[in-house]
């Protein structure tokens, strides 16, 4: 398992923010899936994974399973 740890940026808060509105996500193509159950069934299927973003709590309490 690679585990890369990062602090996000403003820009990618406010770049996930914007996809919040169904416009930006037809724009872009993406969408966002949250919760842990979701997480894994999305990194399980045959999407292409741009980001995915935790907090070092939940990396840390998940890291264990």
């Amino acid at each position: 398992m690679f585990i890369f740890s990062a602090m996000i940026t403003a820009a990618e808060i406010k770049f996930v923010k914007s996809l919040q509105a169904k416009k930006k996500r037809y724009a872009e193509r993406l969408f966002v899936v949250e919760g842990k159950k979701m997480v894994t069934e999305l990194l399980k299927s045959s999407y292409n994974v741009k980001e995915v973003y935790n907090t070092e709590k939940i990396l840390l309490m998940n890291y264990k399973d």
